[in-house]
C-alpha cells in the first residue's frame, strides 16, 4: 500500500487527536492515563485533543503515515528530551484548563501520576523520546507502523542520537525490538500496566 511519511501540520491535529484516541483505547498505560469509566472513549479524545497540542514548539513533533489520497492512518509523537526527566511542567500548566474541560476535575489526576511515575525510569542523557505511536486498525499488519517510526529513526541515527519509548504489552516489545531497542527493566506503579523502558543508541554504537 502506498504511503507517504511526513510531519504533522497544525490542520492535522483533530484527524491525529481522533486517530490515537482510537488506536490507545486499550492501551494498557493509557487504562491508567483515562481509567475505565463511562464515556471514557470521549474523555480520552479530548484528552489526545490537548495531548497533541504540546507536540507543536520546539524539538517536539509529530509524524504522519498518509495513503495518497491524504488520508492520516498513523501518527507517532516525538519529543527531544534535553534535561533529562523534565516534564515540562510550564506547557502541561498551560494546558490544564483543556484537560479540565475533557476529563473533569479528578479525570486530570491520573495522567500527571502516570508522567510522575515514567518520569523516574527515563534517561536523563539528551534522546529522543516516543511518548505514542498508532495505526489504524485496518493497517496494522501492513508495515505502516515500522514506517513511520523508522523514518524518525533514520534521522536520529544521521545524528548519532538516543532514543528511548515505553512499551506496554510483549507485542510492542518485539515490534521495537526489531527496530534496534533494548527492553530494560520493568517499570511498576501503574494500576493497569507494567511498562517495559526501552533504549536505543544510535547506529553507529550498536555495530
Amino acid at each position: 500500500m502506498p504511503i507517504r511519511i511526513e510531519t504533522a501540520t497544525r490542520r492535522d491535529l483533530h484527524e491525529v487527536a481522533a486517530l490515537l484516541a482510537t488506536a490507545m483505547e486499550t492501551d494498557p498505560v493509557f487504562l491508567d492515563v483515562v481509567p475505565p469509566r463511562q464515556g471514557r472513549a470521549e474523555a480520552l479524545r479530548g484528552f489526545f485533543e490537548a495531548y497533541v497540542l504540546t507536540y507543536t514548539g520546539s524539538e517536539r513533533t509529530i509524524d504522519v503515515a498518509r495513503r495518497d489520497d491524504g488520508t492520516v492512518i498513523g501518527a507517532a509523537t516525538w519529543a527531544v528530551n534535553r534535561v533529562g526527566r523534565d516534564s515540562r511542567f510550564g506547557e502541561q500548566l498551560a494546558l490544564a484548563p483543556r484537560y479540565l474541560r475533557a476529563l473533569g476535575p479528578l479525570g486530570v489526576i491520573p495522567p500527571y501520576r502516570v508522567q510522575k511515575v515514567l518520569e523516574r525510569h527515563r534517561p536523563l542523557d539528551t534522546h529522543w523520546f516516543l511518548s505514542a505511536v498508532g495505526v489504524l486498525g485496518a493497517n496494522r499488519d501492513a508495515g505502516v507502523g515500522t514506517a513511520l517510526v523508522q523514518s524518525r529513526l533514520d534521522a536520529i541515527d544521521d545524528a548519532q542520537e538516543d532514543a528511548y519509548v515505553e512499551s506496554s504489552t510483549v507485542h510492542d516489545r518485539r515490534f521495537f525490538e526489531r527496530l534496534g531497542f533494548v527492553p530494560g527493566a520493568l517499570i511498576q506503579g501503574l494500576d493497569h500496566a507494567r511498562p517495559v523502558g526501552m533504549f536505543r543508541p544510535p547506529a553507529r554504537r550498536r555495530r
